[in-house]
Formats: C-alpha cells, structure tokens, sequence
C-alpha cells in the first residue's frame, strides 16, 4: 500500500471492528487511511443506532468535544 491508498469498509459493528483493528495494527495504516464504519449492529435497528449517534455526538459537543470516531459511541 502506498501513503495515499485508503481502506473503506462496512459492515456489522462487532465484525467490522476486527477488519479495523487489522488495518491499524497489522498493516499498520494511520487512522485517516481506514475508513472503516459499523452501521449496524446485531439486534438493534436502525433508528437504534441513528439515536446512539446522535445522543453520543450531542454528550462529546456538550464535553466541547467532537467525534473522532465512530467507535466512542456504544450502539
């Protein structure tokens, strides 16, 4: 891989998170190279997940934080 290539990948939150940890660790990218996102997770819906993010993103704003990334949330 070269310093310009980027991994994106979706998928189940708890499997995604493996394809993640993979490129960080193993392949040893920097974290604006991966962008890999969980969108869903087993046994929740949608509007589940939409609410975490939202609630998530509005305590890191609170915190005068931003979010950086996807995984701070619980879904």
């Amino acid at each position: 891989m070269t310093a310009t290539d980027t991994v994106w990948a979706a998928g189940e939150r708890e499997d995604i998170r493996a394809v993640r940890a993979w490129c960080l660790k193993e392949l040893g990218l920097p974290k604006p190279q991966v962008q890999v996102f969980g969108y869903w997770r087993h046994g929740k819906t949608g509007t589940d997940a939409d609410m975490a993010r939202l609630t998530g993103i509005a305590a890191l704003r609170d915190q005068g934080r931003e979010l950086e990334d996807d995984f701070e949330i619980e879904i």
